[in-house]
């Protein structure tokens, strides 16, 4: 049958995009929340790019998942735990590039009861103005941007639509 007599074109003809759905388990455990618990950087860099977290209910959640959640119960060696700690580290970062406000008391109340973070010096990534309102005009600006975007179902392609140098782009779409 030739291809021009079909009603319906086949799969691999159909240009398709990507998408996320946000669509919560019964359980509570978001795509999100699964990759950050796992701490896969650079899946959790491509969900934030199109506005994941903020369809989040508590996005401190996730800052949360990434500094206090167990690593694999295995034996690990110290290769393996060195790259757990580097991820972790690139997730507290990205987080951090979205959120305004993170609760920097939460996280010490978590350490004072005992629960050790997976990141011994994880104040270092958050910027001092970041558990203050308001944070800095600059962050302020990306996440207003970044936010009517997300409204018009513009992230993170209407990023380089605009008329910004590159540079900005950039730093809109969390390259960092």
């Amino acid at each position: 049958m030739p291809l021009e007599d079909w009603s319906c074109p086949p799969a691999y003809l159909v240009p398709r995009t990507f998408a996320p759905v946000y669509c919560p388990s019964p359980t509570g455990i978001t795509p999100l929340v699964y990759v950050a618990q796992t701490r896969q950087s650079t899946i959790l860099k491509l969900l934030l790019q199109y506005g994941i977290l903020e369809r989040e209910k508590s996005p401190f959640n996730i800052i949360s998942r990434i500094l206090f959640y167990p690593s694999r119960m295995r034996v690990m060696t110290d290769h393996e735990l060195k790259d757990i700690h580097e991820d972790a580290k690139t997730c507290l970062q990205l987080c951090v590039s979205v959120l305004s406000f993170i609760p920097v008391s939460d996280i010490e109340k978590q350490v004072s009861f005992g629960r050790p973070p997976i990141i011994s010096n994880w104040q270092d990534f958050i910027p001092p103005t970041r558990d203050k309102e308001p944070c800095e005009l600059l962050h302020l600006c990306r996440i207003s941007i970044r936010s009517q975007l997300f409204k018009k179902h513009m992230l993170p392609n209407g990023i380089f639509s605009l008329p910004i140098p590159v540079i900005l782009q950039h730093y809109l779409n969390l390259d960092m």
